[in-house]
């Protein structure tokens, strides 16, 4: 992936220009030989790949987490999925779930959480021309070592393959104390899936560079994987950037390709050595090599890694793209805005408010071109058409930008994904339950304003968390893991009755 403005990282850029010069996948996955040979599990190995992904909402312009660590731990000795040191901005994973970290060397065994360690977390506060007027950094709970506990077990037998995706919600992981700028307390709110099949409609990323090409297929090994540079600011010297993996991309008669200048391309154009993102549908491939993105079983939050019938599920991910971005790191902007004008029915181009913070003077316009080959989704997933795009909706669009002395600058764009949703007011009550009411599913709770009602279904999301300077835990519970006594944070809606129908019920626990 591609950084989200014109500037782009040169230690990150000499590294692939390495890569390049060497002219082979680097480690034994294959690929740049000429064989269609996508990274293989070791035998009696299991294969773990882990998505990033993030809720928007917050009043921070970046939010800059430093990963240290993703370590699987169960009945047996943890299972290291990433080490090194990479920080990320999290913001820049609102409309597609991104491929992080990806590990062929995990042994099998049955494992109840995950240990997610941040060295750092950075909120950083701009102003209308994109200066910085406030760096925060909240204090980490559990010296940053953040355990997400599993509702069920999640085994891992030899030779599967497992992806999880981690969906960051930092809207409610901060929280403001005060008025003003005030205190800032963290408390992180995270959301687990095991994905057994494919991802649940999302689109995903994954960057790297052009390996085998079979042309009857129409397949490619995506090879010698980086963290999407975008969301990337720093990555240390140990880190291994997935470089001994590889990752099938599959074109079909939809799928879109343009080059480093904003033009399309066509699968022939494709070569080995060719950096390149592909942005489409992560599934597995099951045993007899078949596509299951037609048959998810998306858990959340409590996972388990068989199948109903108690058989495990193996195989290699591959990447059904719809659009293929290739070029040299810089070549396309992902740049985040507001919708000014609809497209002309001529032209098709459309005016980008460009929000502030990257690289732009304020109250940016650019005239963004809908291509032929242009891709547009909603942020679930759904392929939309040009009118979709409307006045005052917001939109990241990936593109090549154009810039010109005498004619108006333009944004080429490749892919648009267009939030569709209408903005919405949500209910936030804190306080401390006072009494719970199993037969309706509800309870009441101290809040600053007085008392209020809250109801749960059996969709509401709860989270029992233990909170302290040596220790961070979150369980997934129910409405019977309510106890009275518990301080809770509520986000909701207000309903009729004056009532809170609550989504997201976040309960505190004090550590033993």
């Amino acid at each position: 992936m591609l950084p989200s403005n014109i500037r782009f990282h040169s230690r990150y850029y000499a590294a692939l220009l390495a890569l390049l010069v060497l002219g082979a996948c680097s480690g034994g996955g294959g690929g740049m030989d000429g064989t269609t040979n996508p990274t293989p599990t070791p035998q009696g190995q299991a294969t773990v790949g882990v998505l990033l992904t993030d809720a928007p909402g917050t009043p921070f312009s970046e939010i800059n987490a430093t990963i240290t660590g993703i370590t699987l731990m169960g009945r047996g000795a943890p299972q290291t999925v990433f080490s090194g040191s990479n920080t990320i901005d999290l913001l820049k994973l609102d409309s597609s779930s991104d491929l992080f970290a990806l590990s062929t060397t995990v042994a099998p065994g049955s494992f109840q959480k995950i240990r997610l360690t941040l060295s750092d977390l950075e909120l950083v506060r701009r102003d209308a021309a994109g200066n910085v007027v406030e760096r925060i950094h909240p204090h980490l709970p559990g010296n940053g070592k953040l355990d997400l506990n599993l509702q069920q077990s999640m085994a891992a037998a030899p030779g599967d393959t497992l992806l999880l995706e981690l969906d960051f919600d930092m809207q409610k992981s901060i929280q403001i104390v005060g008025t003003g700028s005030g205190r800032v307390n963290f408390r992180p709110v995270i959301f687990v899936r095991l994905l057994q099949k494919s991802l649940n409609g999302r689109l995903a990323r994954v960057a790297g560079v052009i390996g085998a090409i079979d042309a009857t297929a129409q397949t490619f090994d995506l090879c010698d994987l980086v963290r999407n540079v975008p969301e990337m600011t720093t990555r240390s010297s140990s880190d291994d950037h997935m470089g001994d993996h590889c990752v099938e991309v599959a074109l079909d008669a939809k799928t879109t390709v343009f080059g480093a200048n904003g033009d399309a391309l066509t699968f022939a154009d494709l070569k080995q050595g060719d950096p390149a993102t592909a942005i489409g549908r992560i599934s597995k491939q099951d045993d007899a090599g078949d596509n299951d993105s037609d048959d998810q079983d998306e858990n959340d939050g409590g996972m388990g890694g068989s199948d109903s019938n108690g058989d495990h599920d193996g195989g290699d991910l591959r990447l059904d793209a719809v659009v293929l971005e290739v070029g040299p790191p810089g070549s396309f902007a992902r740049l985040k805005g507001t919708i000014k004008t609809a497209p002309d029915a001529t032209t098709k181009r459309f005016d980008l408010g460009v929000d502030a913070g990257q690289g732009f003077a304020p109250d940016t316009l650019i005239s963004t071109l809908v291509q032929d080959g242009t891709r547009i989704f909603g942020k679930d997933g759904t392929e939309l058409a040009i009118d979709a795009i409307q006045v005052d909706r917001a939109a990241r669009v990936d593109g090549v930008l154009q810039l010109s002395s005498t004619d108006p600058d333009t944004l080429k764009s490749s892919l648009i994904v267009v939030d569709t949703q209408a903005p919405n007011e949500e209910t936030v009550v804190r306080g401390d339950v006072l009494t719970l009411d199993a037969a309706t599913q509800s309870f009441t709770m101290t809040t600053a304003t007085g008392d209020r009602c809250v109801h749960v279904a059996d969709t509401t999301a709860i989270f029992l968390i233990t909170i302290s300077d040596s220790e961070f835990s979150s369980d997934r519970g129910t409405f019977a893991d309510l106890v009275a006594g518990n301080h809770v944070d509520v986000f909701g809606s207000n309903n009729a009755d004056g009532c809170v129908d609550a989504a997201v019920v976040i309960a505190e626990k004090t550590a033993t």
